[in-house]
């Protein structure tokens, strides 16, 4: 059965995730590790062992994307163009 967390069970893990181990925070709110993996996922946050959420590098890419974007909706059709086959390529 999933577990209902309550808004102070929140704050608790937004604010200690990060220095709490994973079984730390399973025996604190007296539940299963994949319900508290879920949750610290969901609140994009990671235990101190690495579980839940773990941020991704940026891919470079992206920001040559959205330069094209930002030019495209700027009416800078050859400036866009050019960020744009830099992607494809």
């Amino acid at each position: 059965m999933a577990k209902r967390w309550k808004p102070q069970e929140i704050t608790y893990l937004k604010r200690y995730a990060n220095v709490r181990l994973l079984s730390e925070l399973v025996e604190r709110f007296n539940t299963q590790p994949e319900e508290v993996i879920q949750k610290l996922e969901t609140l994009q946050v990671a235990s101190k062992d690495g579980h839940g959420y773990v941020q991704r590098s940026r891919d470079p890419l992206l920001d040559v994307y959205e330069r094209g974007l930002k030019a495209l909706h700027q009416g800078k059709w050859r400036e866009a163009a050019k960020s744009f086959e830099q992607v494809v390529e």
